[in-house]
């Protein structure tokens, strides 16, 4: 069973704090677009353990 509560309190918590890779992804996107970003964001994407 996906640990469905975690996984919200995760992204929430993610999406209202710009930790570092939030800002990277943010000015990636905004320099480059975002078909050219899209490979950075997958490669910080959270692999959970």
């Amino acid at each position: 069973m996906f640990p469905w509560y975690s996984f919200l309190t995760y992204a929430v918590i993610t999406a209202a704090t710009p930790g570092p890779n939030n800002v990277m992804s943010m000015s990636n996107a905004g320099r480059l677009g975002f078909r050219r970003a899209l490979p950075f964001n997958l490669g910080i994407w959270p692999c959970p353990p």
